[in-house]
């Protein structure tokens, strides 16, 4: 059984204040209805229990090269203990599994992701994934191919494995494959069919190692919407009769650099997998 805990800590694993122990989705719940790590340092939840903690250890604490943290560990059956970013200033719960609770208008986060691995802006949601850890644990599983694409993915330097007359590849080769074509062509179907594979082998899981998988794809989702709506600075800027004004009219910041004009925008664990 899968267990998480939530600690403030100053470093030292043997002299952490536990806050919370349970369920993963429990821990979040709490966390992201907080905007950051000040806030929920200094919420009336944790205040009291922090601030006695530090009280209790002030020699150890004040001799510390670190200062006060939250942190989550999170164990899956008496296994290695993992920390987790945590979830901040985040409404929505995360949705591993679609029921009325929802609303008919939810989408499960496989779901989001699987979309988003497919049809993001230059890839970007890919390739964020395709570095993490986490991430690469969900792509073991096996899919079997067609003549014709084994015959592409050896071309591309792939190395398909044989099994009684039929070839595979792993989820996480045909997604390598698909990061380096800006069109994958005849391609497309095998790269869909894939994510659709392993949007259903995630499902498989048990509850708390999809809730798991799915928190930390909700963290990745919003990273990749933060990061694509984050301000972009305009270079080069020569503006026409008029122009100039309406756009610091707008709110635009200006300043010079090197050549031209710079004008700022306005601020607005999966098990192992067999073959599919």
């Amino acid at each position: 059984m899968s267990m998480a805990t939530l600690v403030y800590t100053f470093g030292d694993p043997l002299n952490e204040e536990k806050l919370i122990t349970g369920s993963l989705r429990q821990i979040d719940n709490c966390t992201r209805l907080y905007t950051d790590e000040v806030e929920m340092r200094n919420g009336s939840e944790f205040k009291y229990r922090i601030d006695s903690y530090i009280q209790r250890n002030s020699a150890s604490i004040e001799n510390s090269p670190n200062t006060g943290q939250f942190k989550i560990y999170f164990i899956e059956d008496n296994a290695k203990r993992d920390e987790l970013r945590i979830i901040y200033d985040d409404p929505r719960p995360v949705i591993t599994r679609l029921n009325n609770i929802y609303g008919d208008n939810s989408v499960s986060e496989v779901e989001r992701a699987r979309k988003l691995l497919f049809s993001s802006k230059n890839k970007l949601f890919l390739r964020q994934n395709m570095g993490e850890d986490w991430f690469r644990d969900t792509t073991g599983c096996l899919v079997k191919l067609k003549t014709l694409e084994v015959r592409e993915l050896i071309g591309a330097g792939f190395k398909p494995l044989c099994r009684d007359g039929e070839y595979y590849l792993t989820i996480e080769d045909i997604l390598e494959y698909s990061l380096g074509r800006e069109k994958l062509g005849f391609m497309r179907d095998l790269v869909e069919d894939t994510l659709d594979i392993w949007k259903e082998k995630l499902e498989e899981l048990d509850e708390d190692i999809l809730y798991y998988y799915s928190r930390n794809l909700r963290m990745s989702i919003n990273s990749y919407h933060s990061n694509m709506n984050a301000k972009r600075p305009i270079v080069n800027f020569r503006p026409e009769v008029g122009t100039l004004s309406a756009v610091l009219y707008t709110g635009g910041v200006l300043s010079h650099r090197r050549k031209g004009l710079f004008i700022s925008q306005p601020s607005n664990k999966v098990l192992k997998m067999d073959a599919a």
